[in-house]
């Protein structure tokens, strides 16, 4: 075909230094990949160094380092530990017990009522979206947690909306809407003390 001996030149090299590279083990790998000396890469190679050492072939190291660069804040597989995250983080990842803390109006949707109402609208169906990530990632126990009341002072800080009549003390608040879309075979919602009484403590 013409104009494609460039293309082909290109192919021709990657399919070479792709036969090149799966022949090395995980260290000879880093070299190639990540060479010592070169600023642009020394984190991707000091990260990937310290991997090595836990795994034996090179689809391992890409499964370990993409892990460790797009979610550094994840435990190790070191035994139990709690992980502290937000919707976005949860994408694919699953827990034994799942809690999603403030689910109240203002956080679990926090709507910019500045923005046109398309924009609203786009930021309801994206933290809607976000909402139903989290539902989904127990495989055992799922705690959705709201308030009733909060010092008006902390309210203001977290940005909810607050009467303008309300200048001391505590704040009623209102649960999140995405609560009552749940449906008609939700659970009923319970009182924290209640719950924690029947679990023992």
């Amino acid at each position: 075909m013409p104009y494609t001996a460039d293309l082909v030149v290109r192919y021709q090299y990657l399919q070479q230094r792709l036969t090149t590279l799966a022949a090395m083990d995980v260290p000879q790998l880093i070299d190639a990949l990540f060479p010592d000396g070169n600023p642009d890469s020394a984190d991707v190679r000091q990260a990937a160094l310290l991997i090595a050492p836990s795994v034996q072939t090179p689809r391992e190291l890409l499964n370990e380092l993409r892990t460790d660069i797009t979610q550094p804040e994840l435990p190790g597989r070191q035994g139990q530990s709690i992980r502290i995250m937000s919707l976005h983080k949860s994408k694919g990842l699953t827990a034994r017990v799942v809690v999603i803390a403030g689910c109240i109006t203002g956080i679990l949707p926090e709507i910019d009522f500045t923005e046109p109402i398309m924009e609203q609208n786009r930021q309801w169906q994206e933290q809607r979206r976000l909402f139903y990530v989290g539902l989904t990632r127990s495989t055992e126990t799922l705690i959705v947690s709201s308030a009733v009341q909060m010092p008006r002072r902390d309210a203001l800080q977290m940005g909810m909306p607050v009467p303008p009549a309300v200048r001391y003390g505590m704040v009623t608040l209102q649960a999140s809407r995405f609560l009552a879309e749940l449906g008609p075979s939700a659970p009923r919602p319970i009182h924290g003390q209640t719950w924690r009484t029947t679990l023992g403590f």
